[in-house]
């Protein structure tokens, strides 16, 4: 492997266009209250807050990160990782490609999970299955049989790495998935079920939000120009000669109430938002407020080096207050990290990655960095070989930053990906407008890197494990709670591009833990 060829290409790709139409946040500036939630209809159709049809936008980059030009690297004056002087860089890419995720193998109820179904070995392809033709139903839409508390949904079935073309699932009375594939009619409480069945519906998980801010959802998208920032609290706290972003937090139970509607119109089920809701969503990092989700809560938090007086270093850890190890006693443990482009940013990554200088090492296979743009290639490898996931914003980066985590590089190098919508302010207003974006930067810049099937990894079985909650939800599986949507297809072949590129309007049913949060109104009668 050519090691210097390899990372001269990922560390030199830069990201020179801002992504436009926005959404998703707890406090990323501070206890600031006051605000009013948006009409919810606002950002629902399919052009950016800017205008057009692009999800990219034409912004220019910040001109201070071109040089005649030609793109430099932002990082380039930063120090080297204090772990550099016992572990050469390729003895970091060596671990972190032999190294895999640790998969557990039980599920939440003590079932087998097959570790080849939700994380199959390296260079397994998706299998499609072709279980047969389905009876018609109105064009576009869902034929109800009447049944028991018991459900079948039919159409195209999205496992992690099996699509079953007419295929089936069966959620339990109780809530949890039985059965996954092309006939369902062994499991002992098939008969007598209710059977939903959408000819031309695509069957997935239902989408998992690994970061929002959803008590922040009220705000508008921010307008700043030309301006982009190096680094948080430049925006923040409006420092070293920026401007500050102007926003506000919800005051009202409601507002979250209705910024958690949001998403579920979206296909989403659950969401770590920093902030919490009864009744839609599963509030991943609030214990109390997971929805019967039977597996600890993240710990979720903003400001890990106790920094939110927008406090920035270039070198050394005197923060005002670091977290200690004893956080990685959580379930997932889900700081921001590194979130901007200078060296005072990779400085947070380094104090939180390494004993050196009076900083924490909290690089472990249970947690799962936010952000994650300020780092290099030294970083990223430490992070594989260490199992440590990261959460990924791409269009809150863009936008505020100009640039966003290499994510090409943190593939490479064995990281899990998830995904996450930050906050309406920057970020996207769901999942599926996050995905829209990640893939527009996908075609337009990576080449091509991921597959849509990735893409939607990252929203649903990736997120999951970046969570460390795998075992509860996050993939069709027997085993799992019936965290279900269902998305309108095109007919053709490109079931996970069609909900990447999906609408409120194609999402004809979301189910959390069996029960229906939002859908067609006849799918919803019949399961009410």
């Amino acid at each position: 492997m050519n090691v210097s060829t390899r990372f001269l290409l990922l560390l030199t790709v830069l990201l020179l266009a801002a992504c436009g139409g926005r959404s998703g946040g707890d406090d990323p500036a501070g206890d600031v209250a006051g605000g009013d939630t948006a009409a919810i209809d606002v950002w629902w159709d399919d052009t950016d807050a800017g205008g057009g049809d692009d999800v990219l936008g034409d912004m220019e980059p910040p001109q201070d990160l071109l040089e005649d030009g030609t793109p430099v690297d932002v990082l380039e004056d930063a120090e080297p990782h204090p772990d550099d002087l016992v572990d050469t860089l390729e003895d970091l890419i060596e671990d972190s490609l032999e190294d895999s995720v640790d998969v557990p193998d039980t599920t939440e109820d003590g079932g087998d999970v097959d570790e080849d179904v939700i994380d199959p070995p390296p260079g397994q392809v998706l299998e499609i299955t072709e279980c047969g033709a389905l009876p018609a139903a109105p064009e576009g839409g869902c034929v109800v049989q009447e049944g028991s508390a018991v459900v079948v949904l039919r159409g195209t079935v999205l496992a992690p790495w099996e699509v079953f073309v007419g295929g089936e699932i069966l959620i339990s009375s109780g809530g949890d998935i039985g059965c996954v594939g092309c006939d369902c009619s062994g499991d002992p409480e098939y008969a007598g079920a209710m059977v939903i069945t959408c000819p031309e519906g695509i069957v997935s998980p239902g989408l998992i939000n690994a970061h929002d801010h959803i008590t922040y959802n009220g705000n508008f998208p921010g307008d700043w120009g030309t301006e982009r920032f190096d680094h948080r609290h430049d925006w923040r706290c409006g420092i070293r000669g920026h401007n500050e972003a102007s926003y506000s937090k919800a005051d009202l139970q409601t507002q979250v109430i209705w910024a958690e509607l949001r998403h579920v119109l979206g296909g989403a089920t659950s969401v770590a938002g920093s902030g919490s809701a009864p009744g839609f969503l599963r509030n991943l990092d609030r214990a109390n407020w997971m929805e019967g989700l039977d597996v600890g809560a993240a710990d979720n938090n903003t400001f890990p080096l106790g920094d939110s007086g927008c406090t920035l270093k270039a070198t050394g850890c005197n923060y005002p207050n670091i977290e200690g190890a004893w956080v990685l006693d959580n379930n997932c443990y889900l700081p921001h990290v590194a979130e901007g482009i200078d060296v005072e940013t990779r400085n947070e990554f380094l104090c939180l990655s390494s004993t050196d200088n009076g900083g924490v090492d909290l690089t472990e296979d249970n947690s799962a960095f936010i952000h994650g743009v300020g780092v290099t290639a030294v970083d990223v490898a430490l992070m594989g070989a260490e199992g440590t996931a990261l959460i990924w914003s791409p269009r809150s980066n863009i936008s505020l930053y100009g640039h966003t985590a290499q994510v090409t590089m943190y593939h490479t190098l064995g990281v899990r990906i998830g995904l996450g919508t930050d906050w309406t302010l920057s970020g996207s207003i769901n999942v599926q407008r996050e995905l829209a974006c990640a893939a527009s930067l996908n075609d337009d810049y990576y080449g091509g890197f991921f597959t849509d099937h990735e893409l939607w990894l990252m929203a649903t079985t990736w997120n999951a494990q970046a969570l460390h909650m795998e075992t509860a939800f996050g993939s069709l599986e027997p085993g799992l709670v019936g965290d279900v949507a269902i998305f309108q297809g095109s007919g053709g072949d490109t079931w996970h591009r069609d909900i990447i590129e999906g609408n409120p309007s194609g999402v004809h049913l979301v189910l959390r833990g069996g029960v229906p949060l939002y859908g067609d109104l006849d799918l919803v009668a019949a399961l009410s």
